[in-house]
């Protein structure tokens, strides 16, 4: 939940609020920015990552779904997933926007 509010925008006192109301959880500012320091260095790793040799088949795909975010708007949710020479499925990765 930090990490989806935080991509959404919130700062991270907003995020310690809506943490405190909705689940009655105490989480500090600091934790909250070192969990999403955490993923954005995955994420930047992830990013420049070269592909696995191992993996013949790329899939890119997205559906689009709508969001409420003040006003209903289509979104995408995006997912990257190969299959590896032996035939098993692996998820690359997934975004939304």
């Amino acid at each position: 939940m930090v990490i989806s509010l935080a991509a959404k925008g919130l700062t991270n006192r907003d995020v310690q609020a809506h943490l405190a109301q909705v689940c009655g959880a105490d989480v500090s500012r600091q934790t909250i920015s070192t969990t999403t320091d955490k993923v954005l260095d995955d994420r930047a790793e992830q990013r420049n990552r070269p592909p696995h040799a191992g993996c013949p088949v790329l899939f890119l795909d997205a559906i689009h779904t709508q969001i409420r975010d003040g006003a209903v708007a289509n979104r995408p949710a995006c997912a990257a997933l190969t299959v590896t020479a032996g035939g098993r499925r692996r998820i690359l990765g997934l975004a939304g926007r």
